[in-house]
C-alpha cells in the first residue's frame, strides 16, 4: 500500500471536519471542494486546504493529520501537493499547542 493524495469528494466532509475538530482547529470554512487529503488504504489520514480570504489573500489552512500518523511525513505530503497546485504567495498562521501536564 501506498500514501495517497487526492482531491476531497462531497462524502467526505464527515472525515475533513472530524480530523480538524480531532485536531482542534477552528472548524470555520471547511469547504470540502478546496481539501486535498491524505489516504492510505481506506482510511483518511490527514487533509489540508488553501483558504481564500475576502480581501484576495490566500491561506495554507487546516493542515491536520491524525495522531497515529503523525511524524511520517503525512502533513509535509499533504503541503506539497497543496503547493504544487498554487501560484503565488500564501500566508501560513501557526499557533503554538498547550502543553498538557
Amino acid at each position: 500500500m501506498a500514501l495517497i493524495i487526492r482531491t476531497a469528494g462531497a462524502d467526505d466532509q464527515y472525515a475533513i471536519t472530524a480530523i480538524v475538530r480531532a485536531a482542534r482547529i477552528y472548524p470555520r470554512n471547511l469547504d470540502w471542494q478546496r481539501f486535498l487529503l491524505a489516504q492510505w488504504g481506506q482510511d483518511i489520514i490527514g487533509v489540508g486546504q488553501i483558504k481564500p480570504h475576502t480581501d484576495g489573500s490566500r491561506e495554507l489552512a487546516s493542515i491536520a493529520v491524525v495522531p497515529e500518523w503523525q511524524g511520517n511525513g503525512v502533513g509535509s505530503a499533504l503541503i506539497r501537493a497543496l503547493l504544487a497546485r498554487e501560484a503565488g504567495p500564501l500566508h501560513l498562521m501557526c499557533a503554538p499547542q498547550k502543553a498538557v501536564l
